[in-house]
């Protein structure tokens, strides 16, 4: 049977989850990954055929 094993530790990650990336609370955690995502979209592309929706979609999480 294969499980994950971190090279570097020898050991599982399984129980002990993976630290994030932006320390937020889990009711906000959606909210701020889906501000990071569309922002990141936008700095690469402003001008994406999407941006306009992108930007009403920022907008709208105040």
């Amino acid at each position: 049977m294969a499980r994950p094993v971190h090279a570097a530790s020898g050991t599982n990650w399984e129980g002990c989850g993976v630290a994030p990336d932006v320390a937020t609370p889990a009711d906000r955690a959606r909210d701020v990954a889906y501000r990071r995502s569309l922002e990141a979209l936008l700095a690469a592309d402003p001008d994406r055929p999407a941006a306009a929706e992108q930007r009403t979609a920022l907008a709208a999480l105040g």
